[in-house]
């Protein structure tokens, strides 16, 4: 999913998706959460390997996850 799909937004919108998102990263499993902290602070796939004390594998697995999930719960506002 890109920007591009997502419905023309207005401040109440962007509001919207960002309580939505915000929601969606609360269901996460706590692996996950850690993932997109990270992530979202700007750590490469290999810092989050470092920090966390896992293997680059299973950074890659569990932000291919996460993203999945992310975009299911995303799609699902988009489509309200």
């Amino acid at each position: 999913m890109t920007m591009e799909t997502l419905k023309p937004a207005g401040d109440d919108d962007e509001s919207q998706l960002l309580s939505a998102l915000t929601e969606s990263v609360k269901k996460l499993s706590q692996p996950l959460v850690e993932i997109y902290h990270l992530r979202c602070s700007g750590m490469s796939y290999e810092e989050m390997s470092h920090v966390l004390d896992i293997p680059l594998g299973t950074v890659k697995s569990r932000m291919f996850e996460m993203v999945g999930q992310l975009r299911e719960e995303i799609e699902l506002w988009n489509a309200r």
